[in-house]
């Protein structure tokens, strides 16, 4: 990418820093498809909850098997689109659902065994503060690697003014002592003509004493 040089430094850097709005879109879409799966999970973990509370234990335990099923094949789903459109973005949201449905198959032990019925709150918990580190270390990602390609260049341009002032300078010392160097030159010129104009006075002084005497 070429820069033009009319523009100042300042201007340059302000514009590269500007995200453009194609990678705007593709960070705004990371952040609502992190925020769509969490509502998924949590909306099951929901049903789960007041399922347990409103179903008989035996209801509840063939509930659990169906929603077990469910996030198994939503997760295997998942994995299955990454590995055919070789996305690694649906790999990692296929990987997020098989640990929930893992999380899931022991609802019916902490529930019913342990009466550990804030087991999922705890789980809705860890995803909620995993996807949050998630959206934010996505965004800082993709923000630094755009400033770091976009910005490569103008360490270019920095040192090529850096070598045009230096050379400028340069140029200029070297006039000024080229400007002395004349003056030096000329103010021996003038003592030499000046020394030269007193031995002629001197001479023409003599001449003047032998012809009086």
């Amino acid at each position: 990418m070429e820069i033009e040089k009319k523009e100042s430094l300042p201007d340059i850097i302000k514009d590269r820093k500007a995200l453009p709005i194609e990678l705007k879109e593709k960070m705004k879409d990371d952040i609502f498809f992190n925020c769509l799966v969490f509502i998924v999970i949590l909306i099951i973990t929901l049903i789960i909850n007041v399922s347990f509370k409103k179903l008989s234990i035996r209801d509840f335990e063939k509930y659990i098997d169906i929603v077990q099923i469910i996030c198994g094949f939503g997760s295997v789903a998942g994995l299955e689109i990454a590995y055919r459109k070789d996305s690694g973005k649906m790999g990692i949201y296929g990987i997020e659902l098989l640990i929930f449905s893992i999380s899931v198959l022991f609802v019916p032990y902490m529930y019913i065994v342990k009466s550990n019925i804030n087991f999922m709150r705890n789980v809705i918990l860890v995803f909620l503060v995993y996807y949050l580190a998630k959206s934010i270390g996505t965004l800082l990602y993709k923000r630094n690697k755009y400033l770091k390609e976009n910005m490569s260049d103008i360490k270019e341009l920095v040192k090529e003014e850096k070598e045009g002032y230096i050379d400028e300078e340069s140029t200029k010392t070297l006039k000024e002592q080229k400007l002395k160097e004349e003056k030096l030159k000329e103010e021996k010129r003038k003592k030499a003509r000046e020394e030269k104009a007193k031995v002629k006075t001197k001479n023409v002084k003599k001449v003047e004493d032998v012809k009086n005497d």
